[in-house]
């Protein structure tokens, strides 16, 4: 029978298994589309539900000061469980 080599590590050691760190996320640093602005896109559909995805995202700019295109808009809004259809 051969053993594995020990590798300069105690038995104990070599029986436990990896730490797992967490990987990936969002980073502060490039961050653009905050969750405040997540609120305030939820809170102009539910003042009115008729606004399109472009007048929205003409609206962030205004409150943010921030530029965002109408696709991430429309992401968010279906990751907030909100619904567009094409008019």
């Amino acid at each position: 029978m051969v053993k594995a080599p020990k590798h300069g590590l105690a038995t104990r050691k070599r029986r436990e298994t990896a730490d797992v760190k967490k990987r990936g996320g969002a980073r502060a640093a490039c961050t653009k589309f905050t969750p405040e602005m997540e609120e305030a896109l939820v809170e102009y559909l539910e003042d009115n539900c008729q606004y399109t995805l472009t007048q929205v995202g003409d609206m962030l700019p205004f409150d943010f000061g921030v530029s965002v295109s109408t696709p991430l808009i429309g992401k968010k809004l279906c990751d907030k469980l909100y619904t567009m259809k094409q008019i």
